[in-house]
């Protein structure tokens, strides 16, 4: 039976769509611009539904937040996806961890 999904992952999966969504306005600003279209930063962002300012900043060179995280953490997200994982199943199972045995 699957598990429901934890608000925290519910988050992380809205965050990773809006960020495609951003990387495709990004992408269609950028393409606007080699065919010599007349698009501005405000259109592009009115007609993707991102922020303008969000995408001023991408287009500029600045990371998003989830890259800047990314690099902050010890673990990449597939360790991080196994070690959770196996955590849950090591507590089904009757053997929960605590924070101090990590």
């Amino acid at each position: 039976m699957p598990r429901a999904k934890s608000k925290t992952l519910l988050k992380q999966e809205t965050s990773r769509a809006k960020e495609e969504q951003l990387q495709i306005a990004v992408l269609a600003y950028q393409t606007a611009l080699r065919s010599n279209e007349i698009m501005s930063i405000r259109q592009v962002a009115q007609h993707f539904q991102v922020p303008r300012s969000t995408l001023q900043n991408r287009i500029n060179g600045h990371r998003s937040v989830l890259e800047v995280n990314a690099e902050k953490s010890w673990l990449a997200d597939e360790e991080s996806k196994v070690l959770v994982d196996f955590l849950i199943k090591a507590a089904g199972q009757g053997f929960p961890d605590t924070k101090r045995h990590l």
